[in-house]
């Protein structure tokens, strides 16, 4: 894993283990909820104690403000 900011991890698609890095377990854990039990979900990862990282490479996030009426 690149070394980044104490605390904050790179969108890589990089797996995570909770039990090698307690610091991110509600990370892990939020994660394994979004992914369920969907093996092609991008999150999802076999292991009870991993999850997979959103991969941004590449991309660009971007808010949504439904109220200006520029998304339309």
């Amino acid at each position: 894993m690149t070394k980044t900011r104490s605390g904050w991890l790179w969108c890589d698609g990089s797996t995570i283990d909770k039990t090698a890095n307690p610091e991110y377990t509600n990370l892990v854990d939020l994660l394994k909820e979004e992914a369920g039990a969907d093996a092609a979900h991008p999150f999802y990862a076999a292991a009870a104690n991993e999850a997979v990282l959103p991969d941004m490479r590449g991309a660009v996030a971007r808010g949504v403000d439904d109220a200006s009426n520029r998304d339309k």
